[in-house]
């Protein structure tokens, strides 16, 4: 059911939600023609003697006359925050009358965005601790006005933040230092709209959070199976793992193989394929393996492997 609202000779105000339907409705006491106008009154008028002139599939009009003079209905079929402003119902004869309605139109804000510099908040202590995890949060703004706000962190922890507003976009951004008490706590992004009581609406909020936090003391990496004894053909998969984030740039390094050994890799992936069956004697071999990683800048290498046949 659409909204109604009447023009009048002191401004009246008209309270709509995105998406709805509103009628205007300019009453007069006689059957002269009237031209209404958005915002700017040498505009292209909405409607003027009687019909529609903006032909644009927003707008419907309509003139009821009877006895007493006659009501302008003018409809927005569907209302989009552009529809907001004022509107004139402007009458020229027999004498000069203007009644003016303002439509305020509420809308939602855009989903909360959150953004870091990294995919994860992880840093070691051989770092720069004093380098803070930094993170933006930003989000379009919608009427009314919303709030931006972080949470998850106590202040205690020395969390500082800030927002800021530029046209419709607002940004929060906030910074923190490196503290290992911080592990597995994660920074969330609130935004929330608080709606007038009258328009019987459920406040809106739309929240994003950030990855969570990870201090380590050093970079390290390990394979997994740690150690190995082989006694017949088979295949064994070796894993280059850390105490970080997914390892790049990952490299293998092997001692000699015996006969009948071979090997293949997959990025952080060692397989060794162990077929002959003359690979295994009285004497036993060892086979030494390394592997090395990086994450971000930070470069670990790993030899504590060994594997007997």
């Amino acid at each position: 059911m659409a909204d109604q609202c009447v023009f009048g000779t002191l401004d009246t105000i008209c309270n709509v939600t995105e998406g709805g339907a509103v009628q205007l409705f300019c009453r007069k006491n006689n059957s002269e023609p009237v031209i209404i106008y958005k915002d700017v009154e040498n505009d292209i008028p909405i409607s003027k003697d009687y019909k529609l002139v903006l032909h644009t599939g927003e707008y419907s009009y309509h003139v009821i006359k009877n006895t007493t003079g006659s009501i302008h209905r003018l409809t927005i079929n569907d209302v989009s925050r552009s529809h907001g402003g004022r509107y004139y119902c402007l009458q020229k004869h027999p004498k000069f009358d203007t009644k003016t309605v303002t439509l305020k139109v509420f809308y939602p804000p855009s989903e909360a965005s959150c953004e870091t510099d990294f995919d994860l908040f992880t840093t070691f202590e051989k770092d720069n601790i004093h380098t803070p995890f930094e993170g933006k949060c930003t989000v379009n703004d919608g009427y009314p006005s919303v709030s931006l706000s972080f949470s998850g962190i106590s202040d205690s922890f020395g969390m500082k933040s800030t927002i800021k507003r530029s046209g419709e976009k607002i940004e929060g951004r906030f910074s923190l230092l490196p503290n290992i008490t911080l592990n597995n706590s994660a920074v969330s992004c609130i935004v929330r709209q608080h709606y007038p009581a009258h328009l019987t609406l459920p406040d809106y909020e739309t929240v994003c959070s950030f990855e969570p936090f990870l201090f380590l003391e050093e970079f390290s990496v390990w394979i997994t199976p740690s150690n190995v004894t082989i006694h017949q053909p088979k295949d064994i998969h070796f894993v280059c793992t850390s105490n970080a984030e997914n390892l790049t740039e990952v490299y293998w390094i092997l001692s000699k193989l015996p006969t009948g050994v071979s090997h293949s890799e997959n990025s952080s992936i060692l397989t060794l394929h162990i077929r002959a069956e003359d690979s295994f004697t009285d004497r036993s071999i060892v086979i030494t393996i390394k592997c090395q990683g990086h994450y971000r800048n930070n470069l670990m290498r790993v030899k504590h492997l060994s594997i007997s046949m």
